[in-house]
């Protein structure tokens, strides 16, 4: 992909441009040398900013008559550059300071920074993106809980241990927003094959983002997707970058700035809350013991949804009474029969049968 090779700064870019550029300078692999520095010089001196046990950093900001915010931001701190969990990497010719900082560049005309460097993989706009919409929000005092996570590109391994360590963190909190996806005007719905909120929501949220942004299900996973399980509405937004992960990666800063504006305006906290984040219902059938004939009468079907499930009533009972007995069985498909006349799509669709091995 052909870019400008000017990367000189230029009188005309404007100020929060030049900024955002330094920013991507920082080679960010979770726990490296660059990561530490970039989150020493942006994160760590936040007036208010609080650091739990895995490092994620976090600070609130309540409504001006004092009543805290039941929403939620989210970013990530590191990038999948070269040199994770504590690692230089450099060229054999270069120095230490290649193992930190990278040369960027900046096509003023088209708005748009991209990789001006041999030595470095990726330009790191994702999740940096997200890191400085947060801290212009936190700028702005718009009220929220601010998340800066850690390890989101090794597994969302700081969203992880609020989910399951510091859950009260996130008390009163009825939406999570996450401001790291491509492209620029999604508004992603569903992440990890679910849905991660509802259409209302995504909806509403649209609307007050501006024109043309619509409701996604073609997210895959960043940090929110750790709290569906007990959070109502869990998203994530285009921030404007493209081609992340790679050598090609590039941010649109028209894109981005106009999100800086847009977020001002959206009443976060008055977001139709409609989603059921309890987890799917899930009916455990072991699989050892069945009799060899009636495995392979069930198990033909690649996948027991709530249809298939009702049009062969006689396979899902011949196996459970030999699993369970007759009783227990004939007990378990009435249940099964209740919930499937009872239950709306959306019920439906969270439904699961897992087998145990």
């Amino acid at each position: 992909m052909k870019h400008s090779k000017n990367t000189s700064p230029s009188k005309t870019i404007p100020n929060t441009v030049k900024n955002f550029g330094k920013m991507l300078r920082y080679k960010r692999g979770h726990l490296s040398p660059g990561e530490a520095l970039f989150i020493e010089k942006y994160i760590a001196d936040v007036p208010d900013m609080h650091r739990d046990v895995p490092g994620n950093y976090y600070i609130s900001i309540a409504h001006p008559d004092g009543t805290p915010s039941t929403t939620a931001f989210s970013c990530h701190l590191d990038t999948v550059h070269f040199g994770g969990n504590g690692f230089y990497v450099r060229s054999q010719s270069g120095n230490d300071e290649d193992a930190i900082l990278q040369t960027i560049g900046y096509d003023d005309k088209r708005q748009i920074f991209f990789v001006n460097d041999p030595g470095s993989n990726c330009l790191g706009a994702d999740d940096t993106a997200g890191i400085f919409l947060l801290l212009r929000m936190i700028r702005q005092e718009i009220p929220g809980l601010y998340l800066f996570h850690r390890g989101e590109e090794k597994g969302g391994i700081g969203s992880k241990d609020i989910a399951n360590n510091n859950r009260e963190l996130l008390d009163g909190i009825e939406r999570v927003i996450a401001f790291d996806r491509k492209d620029d005007r999604s508004v992603i719905t569903h992440q990890r094959g679910r849905q991660c909120c509802s259409m209302e929501f995504a909806q509403a949220l649209g609307e007050q983002l501006g024109t043309r942004w619509f409701p996604d299900p073609t997210g895959s996973f960043t940090d929110s997707a750790n709290y569906m399980d007990f959070i109502p509405e869990c998203t994530n937004l285009s921030v404007g970058y493209r081609h992340q992960h790679t050598e090609n990666e590039m941010q649109c800063m028209k894109t981005l700035l106009s999100l800086v504006d847009n977020v001002q305006n959206v009443k976060w906290d008055e977001l139709p809350t409609k989603r059921d984040p309890s987890p799917p219902k899930i009916y455990s059938l072991p699989t050892r013991s069945a009799p060899k004939p009636v495995q392979e009468t069930l198990f033909d079907n690649e996948e027991l949804t709530p249809e298939w499930i009702k049009s062969h009533p006689d396979e899902v009972y011949l196996y459970m009474s030999e699993i369970l007995g007759l009783g227990t069985a004939g007990e378990l498909m009435t249940e099964l029969n209740d919930f499937f006349n009872q239950a709306d799509e959306e019920e439906l669709s969270r439904f699961q049968f897992e087998y145990q091995h």
